[in-house]
């Protein structure tokens, strides 16, 4: 599903931050730090950042190459 009217992608956006922050703040609640919460977030939202993603994508094709080349034997 692909969201066009920006006005809607801001409201999802909102709730995305706010579901997010309330379960963050769970975390917190069940004693976890804050040093260990953002290693967490950023653990998780490196796999959405561009560089992130093309380096994985780029390890994908070389292990596929790899399993080809494997198989041709």
């Amino acid at each position: 599903m692909v969201i066009e009217n920006n006005s809607k992608k801001e409201e999802l956006l909102n709730i995305a931050r706010d579901v997010i922050s309330k379960e963050l703040a769970l975390l917190r609640d069940y004693g976890i730090s804050d040093e260990e919460i953002y290693k967490f977030v950023n653990s998780v939202t490196s796999h959405y950042h561009p560089d992130e993603t093309k380096r994985l994508q780029d390890l994908s094709d070389k292990q596929d190459a790899l399993w080809r080349e494997a198989n041709d034997f």
